[in-house]
């Protein structure tokens, strides 16, 4: 059971809000920028478009997936956001050599949600074990000055027809963030692949007057109720690693304006 921490006084979040606002307005930290501008600015990788469409509260619900090479990186930074087309532009780069530090994953003032599991897949068939193989996806929301406000990890790992799989999700406490909804992970395996789905985790922070037109809510959403589309990361025996996610985003004037949406996948060191 996953417990819920509330948002800290209204004083202190306002506070650290208002530190996020100057940030950006003195072209600090990596707000997405007006989508008709994307052509002036300069990417590091490759442009790559996702789409979705208009869910019933008028809000996008974008689909998207990648996939990474042995030896690789993959990391999707968004650069802007087109609400009347449900359209994000990612930056797309790729870097040689595995960044999976599970103590880069800790951050100052965050609380984390944890689960793990694994098994081995029933089978009538004679199980030929190889070496184990593992992967994860890390998807986070990025505020103006840089800092991952919350964060959902997933890893699987497959050894012919066993697997095992684990899942992280932290939201910052300090910056006035909390736990509203939480959901069921979903692992899965069969005897030449591995994969775990999250649930929804919804992490949220109250609005204010400067989040006009929305003053109610901020939220980061990872996983979707009404689709049935979750964050995921799938790893076969033969070599290849895959993610899919569905972004959730709801204005381009709000306080959503303040979070970028950021995605890595890797190859890692088997656990």
């Amino acid at each position: 059971m996953v417990s819920i921490t509330r948002p800290l006084p209204l004083k202190a979040a306002v506070a650290a809000f208002v530190l996020s606002v100057v940030a950006l307005l003195s072209g600090a930290g990596s707000a997405y920028a007006d989508w008709t501008s994307v052509g002036d600015q300069q990417l590091e990788g490759t442009a790559v478009v996702f789409r979705g469409t208009h869910n019933a509260e008028g809000t996008c619900s974008i689909p998207g997936s990648a996939t990474a090479k042995r030896g690789e990186t993959v990391t999707l930074r968004e650069v802007a956001f087109d609400l009347a087309t449900c359209s994000i532009l990612y930056d797309l780069v790729r870097t040689s050599g595995v960044q999976d530090s599970v103590a880069a994953e800790a951050t100052p003032g965050a609380t984390d949600a944890d689960a793990s599991g694994g098994g081995t897949v029933a089978t009538t068939e004679p199980e030929t074990p190889t070496a184990w193989q593992a992967g994860y996806l890390r998807v986070w929301y990025d505020d103006p000055v840089g800092i991952d406000v919350s964060v959902l990890r997933l890893d699987t790992e497959t050894n012919g027809c066993s697997y095992k799989w684990k899942r992280k999700f932290s939201w910052l406490s300090l910056d006035g963030w909390y736990l509203d909804k939480s959901g069921t992970d979903h692992p899965g395996a069969t005897c030449s692949s591995s994969w775990v789905q999250s649930g929804r985790w919804k992490a949220e922070i109250f609005g204010f007057p400067l989040c006009v037109p929305r003053w109610q809510y901020v939220w980061t959403n990872y996983g979707s109720d009404s689709n049935l589309s979750y964050d995921k990361v799938k790893i076969t025996s033969g070599g290849t690693l895959t993610a899919s996610w569905s972004d959730s985003k709801g204005s381009t004037l709000g306080c959503d304006f303040l979070l970028g949406h950021v995605k890595r996948l890797a190859f890692e060191s088997p656990w």
